[in-house]
């Protein structure tokens, strides 16, 4: 007696793996849509969080902004594209010292900017991130100083494939006045 598989047995187990294939991609496409979103988020909440934080800690403004490092220094993008880069520092434009990194006088009177985190750029990525154009200041209270408040922020991945292969996956995060954040889960908008 012959062992092993004929060829109809291996064909049968060959169409019964591609239809439960088809049936997973769907739900794995929405899945990992949904964990790059969450990722993103979270990375955006750590950078506006970290804003706040030091700027109570340092008794000075520190800002937020879409951007990147140029030559050293801080340089805001003015740009609504989050995604491209973030940066975090501290502003002491009467030079006090304010915004030494280990506390108010603890090095030269002269800095009066100090980077305090960057984000690279998202590289490969196909997450937006979008937010205001502007610079988000934290005051040393930790509020935020804008006249435009809320300052909403849009996480999403936009769906991709045919047939609905893949849901979209979207937060959106709020800035209130007193620097507290809000994340809300949302479907409902195209990216």
């Amino acid at each position: 007696m012959a062992r092993g598989f004929s060829l109809i047995e291996l064909m049968v187990t060959l169409a019964v793996a591609a239809v439960v294939l088809s049936l997973a991609l769907p739900a794995w496409n929405g899945f990992a849509g949904k964990a790059s979103v969450d990722a993103m988020s979270n990375e955006l909440t750590a950078d506006i969080a970290l804003a706040r934080l030091e700027a109570v800690r340092r008794q000075a403004p520190v800002s937020v902004c879409a951007g990147v490092l140029v030559a050293g220094a801080p340089s805001c993008s003015g740009s609504s594209n989050w995604a491209a880069g973030r940066l975090v520092y501290c502003t002491d434009l009467s030079a006090t010292g304010l915004c030494c990194p280990d506390g108010p006088g603890t090095c030269a009177a002269t800095l009066t900017v100090q980077v305090i985190k960057v984000r690279a750029a998202l590289v490969g990525g196909t997450v937006k991130v979008t937010g205001p154009a502007a610079t988000i200041v934290f005051r040393p209270t930790g509020a935020v100083t804008s006249s435009v408040v809320p300052i909403s922020f849009t996480v999403c991945k936009p769906a991709t494939g045919t047939g609905g292969y893949s849901a979209l996956a979207e937060r959106t995060l709020t800035l209130g006045t007193g620097g507290q954040l809000l994340v809300v889960d949302s479907t409902a908008t195209p990216c």
